[in-house]
């Protein structure tokens, strides 16, 4: 009880210097360094009903608003090519490429003039019109009664997150079986809840990019395209063949959609090994983008870099002073 009445104070002092501009009370006012950030979706409201990865509209334009005001802005490329001249500098990445990106973020990111790069799963090659997890976090949602996956019982919980007796996640057990076991699922529990994903929830939460969309974004100038593979498979479980498949195929649909080199790839899901960061770079990709490091040799290694994901389980101005405590850490 004491903890939660100390923390809530915490939040309201922060939140007021923030309001007042006088945030830099908090930190040690570093003067120059870079910092990635990673989002996912935005849409209205910053639906939680499925999942964390849905800012809204307004918080995200407050992101913006403070990002233009407090640090340089440069596109992925730039931070990653060009050594820093002693300045604040931000990168801003979208992952999964989602219609809502375009439909919502951009519209915001153009207002500020800030460039950004979106990591475009190629599904839509598969003629897909969504990713499998979202599919899966909107059916468990409207199902929210328990559910079976190779012969495991997972119990709805919190955030919509189901678990089994034993402690495992279902998303878990998900990301590491066959993707055929996957839609085999995906397609059982649609069937039991008895209506399509489409029906059940809006396209903002589902609907990934079309191809005439995915041109519109490339063509804005401050605007990258990168690609975040192919199925939304987590890399680190497939074997060499299928992760150069999912790297070779992506970036070659996407160049032939967008008319341009796609130098970029985000891993889903933050999931590689080392012999990924190899193969990506084989398939001709100058720069990798993780989540977090997963292995000590990925602190050195100038192929891969890490950024902070920002999700809707806190506040616009909690988030921004969770990047802030990165930034200064650094």
């Amino acid at each position: 009880m004491i903890s939660r009445i100390v923390h809530k104070v915490q939040r309201t002092w922060r939140k007021a210097l923030y309001l007042g501009r006088m945030e830099g009370l908090l930190y040690s006012r570093k003067k120059q360094g870079d910092i990635i950030v990673m989002y996912h979706n935005v849409d209205q409201e910053g639906n939680t009903n499925y999942n964390l990865r849905f800012h809204s509209r307004a918080d995200f334009l407050i992101h913006a608003r403070y990002f233009q005001r407090e640090f340089t802005v440069v596109s992925l490329r730039e931070m990653l090519e060009v050594p820093n001249p002693g300045v604040r500098r931000l990168a801003i990445t979208f992952d999964d490429g989602l219609a809502n990106n375009l439909k919502h973020a951009a519209v915001i990111l153009r207002h500020f003039s800030l460039p950004a790069t979106f990591f475009v799963t190629a599904a839509g090659m598969n003629n897909q019109s969504y990713l499998w997890p979202d599919a899966v976090n909107i059916l468990t949602h409207h199902w929210n009664k328990p559910v079976t996956f190779n012969d495991v019982r997972f119990i709805p919980g919190p955030w919509n997150r189901y678990r089994s007796d034993h402690g495992e996640w279902l998303m878990n057990a998900l990301k590491h079986a066959p993707s055929d076991q996957r839609n085999v699922f995906i397609d059982r529990l649609e069937s039991r809840v008895g209506k399509s994903v489409s029906e059940l929830a809006h396209e903002d939460h589902y609907r990934i990019l079309s191809q005439e969309e995915i041109r519109l974004l490339a063509a804005y100038p401050l605007f990258e395209i990168g690609s975040h593979a192919v199925s939304h498979s987590n890399l680190a479980t497939l074997n060499a063949d299928s992760q150069f498949a999912e790297l070779h195929d992506s970036k070659k649909w996407i160049e032939e959609v967008i008319g341009k080199s796609v130098e970029s790839i985000a891993f889903p899901d933050g999931s590689y090994t080392r012999e990924t960061v190899s193969i990506a770079e084989q398939v001709g990709y100058r720069h990798q983008c993780a989540v977090n490091y997963l292995y000590h040799e990925d602190e050195t290694d100038n192929r891969i870099i890490n950024r902070l994901g920002l999700y809707n389980d806190r506040s616009a101005i909690e988030q921004l002073h969770q990047l802030n405590q990165r930034f200064h850490a650094k």
